[in-house]
């Protein structure tokens, strides 16, 4: 029986033909030193940036870093660019082969970029300069079109949050002859269509993968296991009923309240990690222990206008947060000093 696969766009024009994403659910695990400082201080503000281009004030809407660089998409611009952790400009990297793509949102790996395009209903693959290799545009009926709105990649699979199926779609990127191809559609998040998300809005995978999913549609946080199993959900922030989830990080600090000494825990991934939630609505960042638990929330309420995607360098401890209304990043700092 052949595997089941998305619809290729052809080049981004032609009609969908039957074809591919793909999986292994395995994933490297990545650890990050604590700090002494206390697990709910709020990271301060170090510093805001205007990003200019040929005169221009733009407007970044999504941010990831990759080891020691930061990259930035923005509204209306069909390109990526590179900049180090201090956001000096590096690089850019065009999204114009063949013909120009507006990310909504988009992962970086060390060999290639996926770009989701919301607008033009497609899942777009180039390598690390902008080259164009494949996309990706329906179901594998080839008739069920895509509406990919975030996506994140862990261990060789793009988690594609499509706010028209209600699904998280669990999509491989990597070829293991006999076991998966690149597009094929593994699972869909949740299984179960009783289960189906609102509107999903944001999608994170943590390091032990468990899938974090915001759905803006009911204003939470759901935790699913990597088969797509929930599990759990986050806490609601107080004084308020919903959040506006937009973008998921974690710090890699650990919560001193869940090392139990008990059980055993040789990773410790279970106490590891702040998720930073972006609050596009209340203009916040709200912070959650790994179990879900609300910490504290910052900026101050009106320093943030409508924030759309966080990033954080665990290295050094720093926080960039994309707010497009202002045309400014923000850069907080989760340690003293």
């Amino acid at each position: 029986m052949g595997r089941a696969r998305l619809g290729r766009r052809g080049r981004l024009c032609g009609f969908p033909a039957a074809v591919i994403l793909v999986a292994s659910l395995v994933g490297a695990c990545e650890r990050a030193a604590d700090s002494d400082d206390s697990y709910a201080a709020r990271p301060q503000l170090r510093g805001s940036v205007h990003l200019t281009a040929a005169g221009d004030t733009l407007q970044p809407l999504r941010l990831q870093v990759h080891r020691d660089s930061l990259w930035v998409s923005y509204r209306g611009v069909p390109r990526l660019d590179v900049y180090d952790l201090s956001l000096t400009r590096l690089a850019s990297v065009p999204l114009t082969d063949p013909e120009p793509v507006q990310p909504s949102a988009f992962a970086v790996t060390d060999s290639a970029i996926y770009v989701c395009d919301h607008s033009n209903g497609m899942i777009v693959a180039y390598d690390r300069s902008g080259t164009y290799l494949d996309s990706f545009g329906t179901l594998p009926d080839g008739e069920t079109r895509l509406s990919p709105l975030a996506l994140t990649h862990f261990g060789g699979v793009l988690y594609v949050a499509d706010i028209a199926l209600r699904q998280i779609l669990a999509v491989s990127v990597a070829d293991a002859p006999g076991i998966t191809e690149t597009g094929e559609l593994i699972l869909t998040i949740p299984g179960d269509l009783d289960q189906e998300l609102g509107f999903p809005s944001a999608v994170h995978v943590t390091a032990d993968g468990r899938l974090l999913v915001g759905d803006a549609e009911s204003g939470t946080i759901r935790v699913f296991t990597c088969d797509g199993r929930e599990i759990y959900g986050f806490e609601n922030v107080p004084d308020q009923t919903a959040l506006s989830p937009q973008g998921i990080a974690s710090d890699g600090r650990v919560d001193p309240s869940l090392q139990d000494d008990s059980s055993f825990d040789p990773s410790g991934l279970r106490a590891e990690g702040r998720f930073h939630v972006i609050d596009s609505h209340a203009g916040r960042v709200h912070m959650f222990n790994p179990l879900g638990r609300y910490v504290a929330s910052y900026p101050e309420p009106g320093k943030l206008e409508r924030p759309a995607s966080i990033a954080i360098d665990r290295t050094e401890g720093r926080i960039f947060v994309a707010d497009p209304p202002s045309r400014l990043i923000h850069v907080f700092a989760t340690r003293q000093g």
